[in-house]
């Protein structure tokens, strides 16, 4: 369109000029054409089609161009997010309550670090899925020294803070147990870079952590199950239990 565009403002332009040079050559003075001063009406018209070929010229080349350039980035930032597989985004993983996805839950994979939050926000619908739902629960084993001290380094607590941490989520993982649900504790020597939860195999949930190792509130993206993202999380978690020690299921 473009070089279309610009022959088009090309030849408006070159006729133009001919009609202005003809409307002020000595040969068209005092020539009448339907009742009106030819020279007059070269003169018009020529000027007319110089303001239609700027206006052409400005609106194709400058207001166009922006709008198309607008429409473009949009459509490749539509087929990046497509590709993606993200479906929702939340600034505030918080802000994401999937409840009535597990009212209706058989399975939900959760990776985290050490935080017992996921479990504890929903431990009433939880726990009244009893025999209909098997939770399998990722975490780096927190029980070994080393591990321990590694993620208190890289997250700047206290081991004992930490640990009192992992104790919280063992003990509301028993509460869990105790309700009928089956629940497998899969336990990694090294520490994850993100937290997940997957509800049925179908509905994907990552959470990002902080650059700076802060408390704070952190993003969350729902992916489809097809994606990338899923992919990962599905690939992280075979590499566990294929890796990591299994706490054997009780109570249920």
């Amino acid at each position: 369109t473009d070089g279309a565009n610009l022959r088009l403002t090309l030849l408006m332009s070159i006729i133009a000029l001919i009609l202005l040079v003809f409307g002020n050559n000595a040969v068209t003075k005092n020539l009448n054409f339907v009742g009106t001063d030819f020279d007059d009406l070269l003169n018009n018209v020529g000027l007319a089609l110089i303001i239609a070929s700027i206006t052409q010229y400005y609106t194709d080349f400058k207001v166009k161009n922006v709008f198309y350039k607008d429409i473009s980035d949009n459509i490749i930032a539509n087929q990046t997010l497509r590709d993606s597989g993200i479906l929702k985004f939340y600034g505030d993983s918080k802000q994401c309550l999937p409840v009535n996805m597990l009212n209706s839950a058989s399975t939900l994979d959760i990776g985290m670090v050490y935080s017992d939050r996921f479990l504890k926000d929903n431990l009433g619908v939880i726990e009244s899925r009893g025999a209909k739902l098997k939770i399998r629960v990722f975490c780096p084993d927190l029980d070994d020294k080393k591990i321990l001290s590694v993620v208190s380094g890289c997250i700047d607590r206290k081991s004992s803070d930490v640990k009192s941490d992992y104790e919280k989520l063992k003990n509301v993982i028993d509460s869990i147990k105790n309700s009928g649900v089956t629940v497998e504790l899969h336990l990694q020597k090294s520490m994850p870079h993100y937290s997940f939860y997957v509800i049925n195999g179908e509905y994907f949930f990552l959470t990002l952590s902080t650059f700076a190792s802060r408390r704070a509130n952190v993003p969350l993206f729902q992916t489809g199950r097809e994606s990338p993202l899923a992919k990962l999380i599905n690939d992280d978690i075979n590499h566990v239990i294929a890796a990591a020690a299994v706490t054997a299921p009780e109570g249920g």
